[in-house]
């Protein structure tokens, strides 16, 4: 405790490089530049370049440790009518609420991304054909279960969705490819459904 006539020292001046209170900061604003690098700015989900990044890295484990990884091509059916009749903005809000039912559709290991536009590729690490048509099966169910409701506006939903598997010599383009084929499948026989190739 100070008493009357003690003197007060001031302290000397940090010479640390990180000083405790930069620190946090530095760490909080790594961490904010990490998320704006790999997640998308409007649905808040992985980004096209990140979601790439991801279902490289499993191709690489799937290689070593020979395990399945299926992947989920997954379209908004008839997105640009919602642009063209309600606007951008309201599209854009039907993207927002559409990737939030997507994550609470997934499984907490499965990993999702903004492929571009109205399409997003989920990433199913551990999962052969029998799970990824589960997975599959429940997004078309909360879709179909659950239309968006916009100040007053009810908008009906469906998706369209490519399954497909790694297979031996698999690489990202060639996986890639395969779901985007099977996507137009599932469209070309009338939406709402899902197709594997």
């Amino acid at each position: 405790m100070l008493k009357k006539g003690d003197l007060l020292v001031k302290p000397e001046k940090s010479t640390e490089t990180n000083p405790g209170g930069l620190v946090c900061k530095d760490k909080c604003q790594l961490s904010r530049l990490v998320e704006m690098a790999t997640h998308d700015d409007l649905t808040k989900v992985l980004n096209r370049k990140a979601v790439f990044a991801t279902l490289e890295n499993e191709m690489r484990k799937v290689f070593r440790h020979k395990y399945p990884v299926s992947i989920l091509l997954i379209d908004l059916d008839h997105f640009k009518n919602t642009n063209d009749t309600l606007g951008h903005l309201k599209g854009d809000w039907v993207l927002k609420e559409s990737s939030k039912k997507m994550q609470f559709s997934l499984r907490h290991e499965d990993v999702l991304g903004r492929y571009g536009g109205d399409e997003f590729l989920a990433v199913l690490p551990f999962t052969g054909f029998e799970g990824a048509m589960i997975v599959a099966k429940r997004l078309i169910s909360v879709f179909n279960l659950q239309p968006i409701s916009f100040e007053k506006i009810t908008i009906p939903q469906t998706v369209s969705i490519g399954a497909t598997a790694h297979q031996e010599g698999d690489t990202t383009i060639s996986i890639l490819d395969r779901a985007d084929r099977a996507l137009y499948l599932a469209k070309k026989a009338g939406r709402n459904r899902c197709e594997w190739i």
